[in-house]
C-alpha cells in the first residue's frame, strides 16, 4: 500500500485469489480479487488501519473489488459510475447498523496499472468477532452464493436462519406472530424461553436501503427470481436475531444521469412515517413490516433454500 501524499502505508505477503461472483468470469478481462492473510502465506493478520477509526485495525482477509457487469471492461456499460456499491454499504452505515466498509484505491500488478478498485470487508464470523466481540464462533453467518445457487452457511449452523425462514411461511399476519420473532409473549411481554430470530429495524433499513436505491440485484434479485448479494448474521451467544447487510447492488439508480426517488407508500409500509421522518413504533405498522420484508427477502431464498 502507497499513498501519493507520504503517508505511511505498508507491505504485506499475503494469498490472492480471484473471487467475488461476475468480475470472476473468464470473460471479464479485469477481476476482482480477495487477499488472504495466513502464516502460510506469510503475515498472519493484516495489522493496519485500513478506514481510520471508523473500523478495526487488524484484517484476517479483504476483498479489493472493481466494478462488474456495469462494468467498462466488461460490457462497455454507461453505467458504470464506481459510487452505488459503497454508497449503498455506507447508507446502511448512517442509518445506524454495523456495514462493510471500503476505499477507493488504485492498482498497479506488475507494473502495469490496472485502474480503480474498492476494497470491501468481509460480513463472516471474523467480521463479527472484530466490531460486535466474542469469538467467531459465537456467530451464525448465511449468504446468498450467487444468481440461481443455494444459500450457503458460512459458519455456525443453519438451524435458527431455517426456524426465521419457516416462521415467515407460516406467518398469519398477527402481532403475536411479530413477538415471536423478538422472543416476546403474544401480549409483547419478554419471554425467558423465546428465541430472537431477528432484529426487525435492521431488516426494515436494510429493505428501505433496497427500495430507496432500486437494486435489483440482492435479496430478492430480477423480480424474485432469486436470491444474491447478501450476508445475515446472528450472535448466538447474545439476543440480537439475524442482521442483514448488502454485498453489492447492480441498481438502475445513479446510472446515465437518472436517479430513482423512493415512494412514500411503500417506505410508509415499511414503518417509515414521511411526514415526521421518524420510524414507527406502533406494532401493528412493525408486524405488517416485518411481514412484508421478510416475505420479499425470502421469497426468491425459497426454492434455493441450504438443505
Amino acid at each position: 500500500m502507497i499513498y501519493p501524499d507520504g503517508k505511511k502505508g505498508f507491505p504485506a505477503n499475503t494469498g490472492i485469489r480471484i473471487c467475488c461472483g461476475y468480475s470472476a468470469s473468464s470473460r471479464n478481462p479485469k477481476h476482482s480479487y480477495r487477499f488472504l492473510f495466513r502464516k502460510q502465506y506469510g503475515d498472519g493478520k493484516l495489522r493496519y488501519p485500513l478506514f481510520g477509526k471508523a473500523g478495526v485495525d487488524e484484517f484476517d482477509k479483504i476483498d479489493l473489488r472493481t466494478a462488474q457487469n456495469h462494468s467498462w471492461a466488461f460490457e462497455n456499460s454507461k453505467r458504470n459510475t464506481f459510487l452505488r456499491d459503497i454508497f449503498c454499504r455506507d447508507l446502511q452505515g448512517i442509518s445506524g447498523h454495523h456495514h462493510t466498509k471500503s476505499n477507493y484505491y488504485h492498482a498497479y500488478m506488475n507494473g502495469m496499472y490496472w485502474g480503480l478498485f474498492m476494497t470491501q470487508e468481509r460480513a463472516e464470523a471474523r467480521f463479527g468477532a472484530s466490531y460486535f466481540g466474542g469469538d467467531a464462533a459465537d456467530f451464525d453467518v448465511i449468504k446468498a452464493m450467487g444468481w440461481m445457487k443455494p444459500t450457503e452457511v458460512t459458519d455456525g449452523t443453519v438451524d435458527l436462519f431455517r426456524e426465521l425462514f419457516e416462521k415467515t411461511f407460516d406467518w398469519s399476519g398477527s402481532n403475536a406472530d411479530y413477538f415471536a420473532l423478538l422472543g416476546r409473549k403474544p401480549d409483547g411481554s419478554p419471554d425467558p424461553d423465546g428465541k430472537v430470530l431477528v432484529d426487525p429495524d435492521n431488516l426494515i433499513d436494510y429493505m428501505l436501503g433496497i427500495f430507496y436505491t432500486g437494486s435489483n440485484d440482492e435479496a430478492a434479485a430480477w423480480g424474485g427470481r432469486s436470491t444474491n448479494n447478501f450476508f445475515s448474521w446472528l450472535i448466538t451467544t447474545n439476543r440480537s436475531g439475524f442482521n442483514f447487510s448488502g454485498t453489492t447492488r447492480s441498481t438502475r439508480w445513479m446510472s446515465a444521469g437518472r436517479i430513482v426517488r423512493p415512494r412514500p407508500p411503500m417506505l410508509s409500509f415499511v414503518g417509515w412515517n414521511g411526514s415526521t421522518g421518524k420510524r414507527s413504533t406502533n406494532a401493528f405498522q412493525k408486524t405488517k413490516s416485518i411481514d412484508f420484508c421478510l416475505r420479499t427477502t425470502f421469497t426468491a431464498t425459497y426454492s434455493t433454500m441450504v438443505p
